[in-house]
């Protein structure tokens, strides 16, 4: 029993470790803000945004934010991706999922100036980009 406990803990511990080093890498010329939402995958319906945002720096790259409040497991994350700046007209937002149906997987962000119009996706190994 103490050798499942061990090898259960060690898998979860894996996981974790293995969400946590997704990135946001912002390939833009201007900044961007990322929060993760929590919402229910069957019904579309958002529960959380979990703040706050993240301003990820033209050029750059962080680790996706996560939101604590999702370990429900009928719950799930999806990313609300805006330009920072603050002078931007709506809609300067979009919010992606890894996984349908409720989000795309992939979406444009409309152009801001000096923003141009930018390409927000998950690339094969789960990293979010923004180009």
């Amino acid at each position: 029993m103490k050798k499942l406990f061990m090898l259960a803990l060690l898998c979860l511990s894996f996981v974790a470790s293995k969400a946590a080093s997704l990135m946001v890498y912002n390939k833009t010329n201007c900044d961007i803000v990322v929060s993760a939402i929590c919402y229910d995958p069957q019904q579309c319906v958002i529960f959380n945004y979990c703040p706050p945002g993240i301003i990820v720096p033209a050029g750059s790259s962080i680790p996706l934010p996560n939101c604590p409040q999702c370990q429900v497991p009928f719950q799930a994350l999806a990313y609300q991706v805006c330009w920072a700046n603050p002078q931007c007209p709506p809609p300067n937002c979009v919010i992606v999922a890894p996984v349908g149906p409720c989000f795309p997987a992939a979406a444009a962000l409309a152009a801001c100036q000096p923003c141009n119009t930018a390409k927000v996706f998950f690339d094969a190994a789960g990293n979010l980009i923004v180009q």
